[in-house]
Order: C-alpha cells, then structure tokens, then sequence
C-alpha cells in the first residue's frame, strides 16, 4: 500500500502520518475509528476463535531470546498472556486497547486482531449437552444415529456415521450365555446393523400418495426386504455354534434381542427351520391351587389345573371351560395366543402336577432365505432370515450366527416421516425414531432466513434478503427499458430506474449507479448519490444500501503524480469500517461526459487495484451467506502481454466461511504456450477464452479476449464465443446466493437469472441452477400445482411458485441443518437440541456480557491520566503513540532508535503507570511490522512457552 514509513524511529525519521502531520485520520474521525475497531472485534471474534497463525513473523532466535527481559514486580510475563488482561474467570476488566491519534492504518488493524484474540480468549464455563452441537438432537433409553463429531444430513443414508449398534448403545442388545440340558456353554453376542436408507423428501412412497412432498425415510416393505434392502437388521452371534437339533438343546431357553425364547422339540430332525416360542407373560398353575385371574388384552381371565393326564398332557379349565392340552399346544383367549409351556407331573396316581403358560406367545419359525413364519405358517412382511452355519445338509444343526433383517410389514408403512417412529409388531422393543431437521427449515424464523427472488411490476426483478446486521433488504437487480422487439429488450443488471451495477472493483460509476466493496470482509453495496465537482476540490457521497448510512468523501488533485496527465482526476482516502479506500472521481470535463466514481482497496493504490481484483463483490446475509450480483464484465481494454495488467488475479464471490477464493488470468502472446493461469488467453487472437470450474462452488467462469484485446469475464453460459458479433460467451446478468461450507467442504450457490416474456411484456423468474445437490429435486404440491419444493444438502428448504411471472423463495438456516435419527427400546424418544451426554462450554464473555465495553479502545490523546489507571494494550511505536513514548522516556520500553528495519517488539511493563497495572507495547519498525507484532500477540499460543518468564521479546518480519 505504497511506500512504508518508520512507526518505532525518532520523529525526524518516520514518515508524515508517523510524525502526526494532518490526515485524514483527524479528530473528527475519532468516534468512526473506535466504532470501526468495535465491529472488527465482534466480526472477526466469530472467525478467527482457535486459529494459529503467526502471520509474517518468527522469533528472533536464541540471540534475541537472550536478550529479553525477566518479570517484574507485577510478577506477570509474557507466557502468562492473556493475563492480566482476561483474568482467570475468563473476564475482562479494566483493559484498554490504545493506538495513537495518527496512527496508520496498519495500527488499527493491528489493534482490531488483538482486540479480537482477546475476545476469544475471554469465556465462562458450565457444563451443557455435548452431543449433536449447536443444531443437535438427543435420546432416551436409546442411541441418536450421529455422534459428537459426526452428523446427519439432508441426503445421507441413516447408516452414514453409526452403522452398527451394540450393547453399549442399546439394552435390548445385551450379551447373554445359553446353557443347554448338559451344561455347554456359549456366549451369544447380539447387534442392531442399520440400513443404507437416505434421508429424502418427496411423496412418491405409498403411504404418502396424494399428500404434499414431505421429509421422510424411505422403508423397505413387505416383500421387498431382504439382506441388501432392510431398516435394520438384527443379529444374533454364537460364540459356538449350537445344533438346534440336538435333544439337549431343545426345550430350554434362548435370550436374543432382549426376549427369551423356548427352543421348540419340534426342531429335532428338522433339517431347515428353527422354531422358537416366545412369551411377554408367563404364569404357572398348580393342580392343588386355586384358579388364577390373569389379564389379557384388558379383560381377566382364569386359568386353572384340573390334572396332569400324563407327562406331556393335562385337562384344563380356561373360564371354566374344560378341555385336554398337549405341551407345546397353543390356544387363543380376547384375540392373543396362550401356549402350554411346559407340563410337569408330581404323581402317576393322583395327577398332580403343575403347568407353564406363556400369555402373549410368539410363535416363531426361521426358515434361511425367507419371511418368518407365524404359528399358521404364515409369512410376516417386513421380515427376511438368514441362518448362517449349518453342514451342507441342514440350515439348523450348526449355526454360528443369525440375522433377521426388518422393515415396513404394510406397503402403507414405506415412509418413515418426520416425528414419526416405526416399530415391527414381531420386535416391539426396537424403535427408529425420525426427527426431520434441526433446524426445521420449511418454515422461516429462529436461525433461518428467508430470501425471496420475485419481480415487482412487469419490468423488475428483485432479491429479497436480511443483511447481516438484521436490516431488512429489498433490491432490483433485474431491469427491462421497454419491450420494442429489439435486442434491447434483455434484462441489465440495474435498478427500477434503469441505473448500472458496477460489478468489478476499480471500474468506474456513474451518478445513481453502484459499487461494491469489501476490504476486511466488510461488505458493502453503495449507491452513488451524487458527485459534486467544484475546480479541484471535489464531494462524492454514496449510500449503503443495506443500512442506509451515508458517507461522503472529500477529493481533490493533491495525491497525483507527475506522471498523471489527466487533469480531471480528482482522489481521495476513506476510512470506513476500519479499513482504508481510494477512491477517484474522474470529472469528465476533458472529455465532456459524465463524472465517474471508481473506489479500490487492499494492497491497491489510485487507480490501481494492486494484485487481486475483487469482481461480483457479494453482500454478507443474516445466515452467514452471501448475495452477489454478477454479469459479463469488461475488465480492461488494449490488453497486451507485456503490459503491467498482463495477468489478472481476481477474488471471486465466497461466503465468510471460507479462504479468498480466487482465480488467475494469463496474457500471453501466440508464440506462448504456457499456462501459468487459471485461464490463459493469447493476445491478438481475436476469439480468445479459456474457462474454469471452481470445483467446490460449482461455478464456472470464463475469460475471453475480444478482437480489440479488451478482456471479458463473467459465469459461463456454454454458448459459443464470437467476439465479431459481441458473443463472449458469457451468462445473462443474474444473482447468486452462496452458501457457507457445508460438512464437505463445498460452498454450493443459487443461481438466478430473470427472463423476459415478450410476448407479456414483462420480467419472469424461473427455477434457478443450484450447483450442489438436492436429492430427488423440486417435487410438485399436490395442494398446489403451481409449485414445486425441495431440500438442498445445506437443509435448506425452498419452493418455486410459477404462477404468473414467477417467485423463489429459500429458506437458509444459519448452519447446516441437521438431521435427527435414533434407535431406542420400547417407548423410546427423539428430541432436537440437546444429547444425554454433557461436557465444559466455554462461552465467550463478549456475547451477551458486555464485552467489548465502549471504553475498550481509545486513541491515545483521549483522557490519558484515565487510560493510565487501567491495563493497557499499546499498539505502535514510540514515534506514533503517545503512551508508549512516555514509556520510552521513562526508560521502561524500547526507544525509536532501538529499531532497525524488520523489527517486531512484544514488550510487558510491569507497574507501567500505575502500581499493580500492566501495559504491553506491541509495535514495530514500520507500520507492517507492527501489524504482523499484533498477529504474533493474536496467536499467543504458538509462542507462549517459549517466553515463559520473560517480559521482552524480539521477532523478525518474514
């Protein structure tokens, strides 16, 4: 950003900002520098949490090292940072973050990183649920199908983080041990394998026919489950096998999947089924007893033992009706099967004996390869066995495993929707729980958004969106002049008035037309309210059009070089947010046409934009997503491969969830064949272009070099490129809604470009492009058939009405939503926001607490006998801040002249100005050395336990 001036050196040497000279950085400026510092600090508080950079900095080495300074009195180092300035509760109290009053841009940008590192090192603690994160899911007596680390989302399969249950997760899957008649052993060890069914919606399931498209999993059913289709599958291990033909086996009792079975006598010398009784009740009737009231189904029955007729029959009275029974023999009382379990007689003579009942019996027959069989023979849909083991000539006397794979016993069933839990009438004790999403996006409120695409009139498109500082926006973007049947007809990127977006930074507007900025991530699209042009001094104001404030820029011909020819350039320095533009009014009187106002920042200089240049500047949303208007774009004219913009980088549109994203341009000649670029054009070609994907956005852009060498980029459109006829290949003008990064690290986008019906004369919308994924796609309402719904991988939910000239609503959760799955027992729960495990939150005290306070940060000439009673952050060198001068002089901090170039110095002075009050210098040689000091004090963590102990540290600039 031009040349570099001395921060730490004596007065006579810095350069006239160090020095104090008059800038534009006055007194009046000192509210906006602390309001530009404050919103950095919550800004970047939201980012940088966590990361560890040391940006542009090492220590010095062992030299440096050595000559550092031990503790003081205060008896705080440097490896006790970010004490005293957040003390041990995780608070911050009187601490104050000092720059000088003319002090350097770099300075407070310097001042804005350590601000915010202390935002993020300042916390409270309590113990909250661990599970699921902010968008979570919890249950009881059961297992969510996510973890802590790893979640479910729209279009995943349910098996995609848990795949198989164990005992650990769900009681039903306990291990247990079966002991035959003559005492062998073996261990059974039972799991739950869920299905690869995916998270979908739509309404083609035949439980949903006629019904509007809803969130839902999908259900194997009836026939169609087997070991490749199937909810969950249960299984059964043997530790040894066991021959369930063998006389010792039967009769006894088996436990799988939290219910005890009887090994039936019929499986001796079977050689294919397995036949196993089950019971939820058993009772047992003495024939020297009273009759025993039990209840089923609800009503009381009694049961009583005339005799035992002979050790496997016995008469008995079932509501005083009598008849004989085999053991094993099974009878049906209020709509439920009683089994005669087990028959014992006590006395030949007498009959005595007793009776096992099982109330509530399953009868159930395994066949390898089939449906379980009921006590008819009947198969159960939704059921499929395999009897692993066996010799060759029976699937029963050696099994070493047994799976039962599960699904919808109904075709009615096959939807498994949100809130809804499926269970199998022959496993009742094993529940799947759907919750949907968390958020629940269909509807807009609590951390979803709501973004419109629509038209107002026959002539507008408009977006419709909230900004992230939660102000409501609406804006045309698309404009139609007139409908004559000419080519005019196509929809500009304007406004109602017809009024020009200006999409690329540099590049000049007009009076009523718009520019966009970002430098620090601080989104901007500005209206040019008016340009003012009296002899040199020269007024531009321009509006944000997202809050409504107003800045006006003062310019005048002072900052150009002899080199600039042009005497209608007028240029001026702003400092919004923070952050540094330059902005340039060409007058127009030369060459008698309108004022223009062009705006750079960065590393840019006047009319310069320096090493990248930011095109389809987008607009931060409240979801954390972003709004970018984008069209084909002249970028420059005559370009040529030995001219100084001979390769372009540009910065493309990208939320604040990611990295800069960027990609390259490279002008070569036609005897060039390199490729150093993302795109690579050759001079003089006439048709030049090149095309790029970026592959985790989905989005690909093209270049092309016109017959006059004038470059040209914008979105792909996939036509062809015939410069003669001014075709560049490029897309139609449009607005794009970004995501932020998903789970896989893709930042997916709407696209929108408006149409023209000129046969209605009037603007349409149509179903936008979206370059992620979106399961089945957009499903029509059978309640309206005017619109289709979808769900993309973000969660988010949207609908395309198109009635009339069209509407596109989205409805954006602020994180990607999550899916809730469960399996629990019987009566089991599914609930979104919490988990059953807990863990330590560390809540930072800037969120809701207070912090920053509004005396957070001062500039040095505010009130300094006050400043002097707190703990102090000093940014800059002894020639740009008055404090630490003052420290200079007193001998307690570096002087100017103990710099040379390249220098970075943290240094802690203990009892600085007050007794028991610290101050830590940060400055350096030149204002980017400073700046990188402060990056240094940000990542405190990378170097802490090297100066631990010391109060003085040297580091180099990289």
């Amino acid at each position: 950003m031009g040349s570099r001036g001395r921060e730490a050196g004596p007065p006579e040497q810095v350069s006239a900002v160090a020095q104090g000279k008059p800038t534009r950085l006055d007194k009046n400026k000192v509210y906006n520098t602390r309001e530009s510092i404050m919103k950095s600090i919550k800004k970047i508080t939201k980012t940088v949490a966590g990361s560890a950079l040391l940006v542009g900095a090492t220590l010095a080495g062992a030299s440096a090292m050595g000559a550092a300074q031990s503790s003081g009195s205060s008896g705080n180092t440097l490896g006790d940072y970010p004490a005293p300035f957040v003390d041990e509760d995780g608070t911050v109290d009187g601490t104050t973050v000092v720059v000088g009053e003319s002090a350097k841009t770099a300075d407070v940008l310097g001042a804005t990183n350590i601000a915010a590192g202390l935002g993020n090192a300042a916390f409270t603690t309590e113990s909250v649920s661990a599970e699921g994160g902010s968008f979570g899911w919890s249950a009881s007596n059961g297992v969510t199908l996510d973890t802590r680390n790893d979640q479910l989302y729209f279009g995943d399969a349910l098996d995609t983080v848990r795949e198989t249950l164990t005992q650990d997760e769900l009681d039903i899957l306990a291990e247990t041990t079966f002991r035959d008649d003559g005492g062998d052993e073996t261990d059974i060890t039972n799991y739950l394998n869920v299905g690869s069914q995916n998270i979908t919606f739509g309404n083609d399931a035949d439980e949903l026919d006629n019904e509007d498209p809803v969130l839902h999993v999908s259900v194997p059913s009836e026939s169609s489950v087997n070991d490749e289709s199937y909810l969950y599958n249960l299984q059964a291990n043997f530790e040894d096998s066991i021959d369930f033909t063998d006389d010792e086996v039967a009769g006894e009792e088996i436990e799988l999947f939290g219910t005890t079975y009887t090994i039936a006598e019929d499986n001796t010398g079977n050689d294919d089924e397995l036949l196993l009784y089950g019971a939820s009740e058993t009772v047992s009737v003495s024939t020297d007893e009273e009759p025993q009231t039990v209840t089923i189904d609800g009503e009381e029955v009694t049961l009583s033992v005339t005799a035992v007729t002979g050790s496997d029959t016995a008469a008995i009275e079932v509501n005083g009706e009598l008849d004989e029974y085999d053991e094993d023999e099974s009878f049906t009382v209020n709509d439920q099967e009683v089994r005669v379990d087990n028959i014992i007689q006590t006395s030949n003579d007498q009959s005595a004996g007793t009776v096992t009942f099982s109330i509530g019996s399953a009868e159930m027959t395994l066949i390898n390869g089939q449906a379980v069989e009921d006590a008819d023979g009947d198969e159960i849909d939704g059921t499929y066995v395999e009897l692993n083991g066996g010799t060759g000539f029976s699937d029963i006397n050696s099994i070493s495993s047994i799976d039962v794979y599960v699904g919808a016993q109904d075709d009615d069933e096959d939807a498994l929707t949100a809130d809804e839990t499926f269970s199998h009438p022959m496993f009742e004790n094993v529940e799947v729980q759907f919750g949907g999403l968390n958020p629940d996006t269909m509807e807009a409120g609590e951390n979803v958004e709501e973004i419109e695409v629509s038209t107002s009139g026959d002539d507008e498109a408009q977006i419709s969106f909230t900004g992230a500082n939660g102000d409501s926006v609406s804006q045309t973007f698309g404009y139609v002049d007139s409908y004559d049947g000419d080519d005019d007809d196509s929809v500009a990127l304007a406004d109602g008035d017809g009024d020009d977006f200006v999409t690329a930074e540099g590049l000049e507007a007009e009076e009523d037309q718009y520019l966009f900025t970002d430098a620090g991530d601080f989104s901007h699209m500005w209206e040019v309210t008016g340009i003012d042009v009296d002899g040199a001094d020269t007024t531009a104001d321009i509006r944000d059009v997202v809050t409504g404030e107003t800045v006006e820029v003062e310019l005048d011909d002072s900052n150009r070089t002899e080199s600039d020819s042009d005497d209608d350039v007028r240029q001026g320095e702003e400092i919004i947010d923070g952050q540094t533009y330059h902005f340039e009014v060409d007058t127009g009187d030369e060459s008698d046409e309108e004022p223009t106002l062009s705006v750079t920042w960065g590393d840019a200089e006047f009319n310069n934009v320096g090493t990248e240049t930011s095109v389809f500047t987008p607009l931060d949303t409240e979801s954390d997503s972003a709004v970018s208007f984008m069209q084909s774009t002249e970028l420059a004219t005559g370009v040529s491969s030995s001219s100084d913009t001979a390769d372009f980088t540009l910065e493309i549109p990208s939320t604040e969830s990611t990295d800069m994203k960027t990609v390259t341009v490279d002008i070569q000649d036609g005897g060039d064949s390199s490729t150093d670029g993302d795109l690579n054009l050759d001079v003089g070609n006439g048709n030049a272009t090149d095309i790029v994907e970026v592959s985790d956005q989905g989005i690909t852009y093209r270049a092309t070099l016109d017959a006059d060498d004038d470059l040209h980029f914008g979105v792909d459109s996939g036509a062809s490129v015939d410069t003669s006829n001014n075709e560049y290949g490029l897309a139609e003008p449009s607005v794009a809604v970004f995501q932020p990064e998903n789970e896989d690290d893709d930042e997916n986008a709407y696209v929108f470009t408006p149409g023209e019906d000129d046969g209605e004369e009037e603007v349409t919308i149509d179903q936008p492009d979206y370059t992620g994924g979106q399961g089945d796609g957009y499903v029509d309402l059978e309640s309206d058939d005017d619109v289709s719904a979808a769900y993309d991988v973000y969660g988010a939910y949207s609908e395309f009405d198109s009635d009339e000239q069209g509407s596109f609503t989205l409805h954006q959760p602020e994180g990607q939503a999550v899916a809730g799955a469960a399996v629990t027992g019987a009566d089991g729960s599914l609930s979104a926001g919490g988990s059953a495990g807990s863990a330590t939150s560390m809540t930072p005290t800037y969120n809701g607490a207070g912090f920053p306070a509004s005396d957070f940060v001062a500039l040095d000439s505010e009130n300094p006998s006050q400043l002097k009673q707190n703990d102090l952050i000093l940014v800059g060198g002894p020639a740009v801040n008055n404090l630490v001068s003052e420290l200079a002089s007193a001998n307690k901090t570096a002087a100017g002249s103990d710099y040379s170039e390249g220098d970075q110095r943290i240094e802690l002075v203990n009892n600085a100005f007050t007794e028991g009050q610290d101050a830590l210098v940060v400055a350096g040689y030149s204002a980017s050395d400073t700046r990188a000091a402060a990056r240094s004090v940000t990542n405190w963590g990378d170097w802490s336990d090297e100066v631990s102990g010391q109060t003085s540290v040297n580091l180099a600039t990289q």
